[in-house]
């Protein structure tokens, strides 16, 4: 078996963190494989998973264009095409492929007070404002320099779509496979590096999957923040509410601001005002009480991302956002 040459030196600060150290170092040594082939493998299955998305919605798509193209124009077709690829197929070859990676150490499932969680749903509902209005300010600059406005695949599948599917797609199903693929999943492999690498890999990664420079900044920050609730509590069910509620705001919103009355929009623009204003309070009160742990690293910070698994990822989703960028 391949062994890591890791060099441990006890934490001056002792306690809990030299525990936590301790542990990150007993850990490498007895699941027997290379740091970064553990990484490689993640980048590898969220590859495997891209193109398996990718590939069925194709095929599907051009089969039933083929043989059923009335079906194309329905209000349920992209949700279906969606929840068939990911969920019914994605899903399942991603799970296999990430069970031959051995899970990370971790510990009790800590509780949240519900205060507690109110205020991490409003600094996450004010984190996707702000970057939401930089993919914003970015789609607009692309728009000028070609000419024609850039499609945003995910307003024009709410606008376009049913509205109670969308709504449970997009505020029930997509939360929860997704909570199970980066959170979960990914995240059980790579927490073993580290609080800061873990909520990098998979927040970065969250952001990718997406596949458009729409949602690419917002889903990745979103992912910062879901990672962290997940590593301080140890259970992925605080993150699949807090992602819950915040499509369920979007979906939401989107159809009454573009048809609703005046009243609906005032209500909103009220709750989108009032919800970053607490966001800013609470990410201001509590920004000097964000602590990761330390561990022992045990390689380079570049390795977490340049490593065959993760360029494969990382390539395959930017052609996709350069894709649906230029087309």
């Amino acid at each position: 078996m391949e062994q890591d040459n890791l060099e441990y030196k006890e934490p001056s600060n002792g306690g809990y963190e030299k525990q936590i150290n301790e542990g990150n170092y007993n850990d490498f040594q007895m699941i027997g494989i290379a740091p970064k082939k553990i990484v490689s493998r993640a980048g590898f299955s969220l590859f495997i998973l891209s193109l398996v998305v990718l590939g069925v919605q194709t095929l599907l798509d051009v089969l039933v264009r083929s043989t059923a193209p009335q079906i194309v124009d329905t209000n349920w077709y992209v949700w279906a095409l969606t929840a068939i690829s990911i969920v019914g197929i994605g899903f399942p070859v991603y799970h296999v492929l990430m069970r031959k990676i051995p899970d990370s150490p971790k510990g009790e499932v800590v509780k949240l007070k519900p205060s507690r969680f109110l205020m991490i749903f409003f600094i996450s509902y004010m984190a996707m404002y702000f970057t939401n209005l930089l993919s914003t300010v970015l789609t607009v600059l692309i728009s000028l320099i070609k000419g024609e406005e850039l499609v945003n695949p995910v307003a024009d599948a709410i606008l376009g779509g049913n509205f109670f599917i969308t709504l449970l797609y997009a505020a029930v199903v997509a939360p929860i496979i997704e909570e199970l693929i980066f959170r979960k999943l990914l995240l059980d492999k790579v927490r073993r590096f580290g609080e800061k690498p873990a909520i990098l890999i998979t927040g970065v990664a969250f952001g990718l999957f997406h596949m458009n420079l729409s949602q690419f900044f917002y889903a990745s920050v979103l992912g910062f923040i879901f990672a962290y609730v997940v590593l301080k509590t140890n259970t992925i069910k605080y993150a699949i509410l807090l992602h819950m509620m915040i499509n369920f705001s979007s979906s939401i919103m989107a159809p009454v601001l573009t048809n609703g009355k005046f009243i609906f929009i005032g209500l909103i623009f009220l709750w989108i005002i009032t919800a970053i204003t607490l966001g800013v309070v609470f990410s201001i009160l509590n920004f000097k009480k964000l602590k990761l742990e330390k561990y022992q690293p045990v390689m380079k910070t570049a390795s977490f991302f340049f490593n065959p698994g993760m360029i494969l990822y990382f390539l395959s989703c930017l052609v996709m956002i350069i894709y649906v960028t230029v087309s």
